[in-house]
C-alpha cells in the first residue's frame, strides 16, 4: 500500500490536501473552481474533477441483538472472520445479511455505498469455502459498485 500512497503524492497531476478546508466552490462538471485552505495557505485551484475523501467509521449497530448476540456481527466483524477462518463462520448452515442497517432513515437518511459491496464478496467468499451455506442478503436495493 505505501508504494501505491507514493505514487499518487509523487503524481504531478494529482493534488493531495489533508487536513483542509474547503471555503470555496464554483462552476459546473468540467470547469470547476475550488479553494482550498491548509494551515495558513490558500489556494484556488481550476480543474474537472473532485475527489473527497472524508474517511469513515463503521457503524456499530443497537439494533438486531448486535452487542448481546455474538452471531450478530457487522460485514467488517464477518470478513475479518472468514479471513482468519474461523470454523464457526465457514460451518454455518445458513447466514442473513441485512443492508441498511441504521442507514436510510430520519437520524441517518443516506446510503453508505459500501455495505453491499461488503455483503456481496463476504457471501461470494462463504460460498467458495463452503457451497452448501444458505445465504440470504434483505436489502431494499442493492447499491453496488464492484472493485476487485
Amino acid at each position: 500500500m505505501s508504494g501505491l500512497v507514493d505514487k499518487i503524492y509523487r503524481h504531478p497531476l494529482i493534488h493531495v490536501f489533508t487536513d483542509s478546508t474547503i471555503t470555496g466552490v464554483s462552476g459546473y462538471v468540467g470547469n470547476f473552481t475550488t479553494t482550498v485552505k491548509t494551515g495558513w495557505m490558500v489556494k484556488e485551484m481550476r480543474h474537472g474533477v473532485t475527489v473527497i475523501a472524508t474517511g469513515a467509521g463503521e457503524y456499530k449497530p443497537t439494533e438486531y441483538l448486535y452487542g448481546k448476540d455474538d452471531r450478530v456481527l457487522t460485514q467488517l466483524e464477518l470478513g475479518e472472520r472468514i479471513a482468519k477462518g474461523e470454523e464457526r463462520v465457514s460451518n454455518a448452515q445458513s447466514v442473513v445479511m441485512i443492508q441498511c442497517v441504521g442507514c436510510r432513515n430520519d437520524d441517518r437518511n443516506y446510503c453508505s455505498r459500501v455495505c453491499c459491496s461488503h455483503s456481496i464478496k463476504n457471501a461470494l467468499k462463504l460460498k467458495g469455502i463452503n457451497p452448501q451455506m444458505d445465504i440470504y442478503v434483505l436489502y431494499r436495493d442493492m447499491r453496488n459498485v464492484w472493485v476487485q
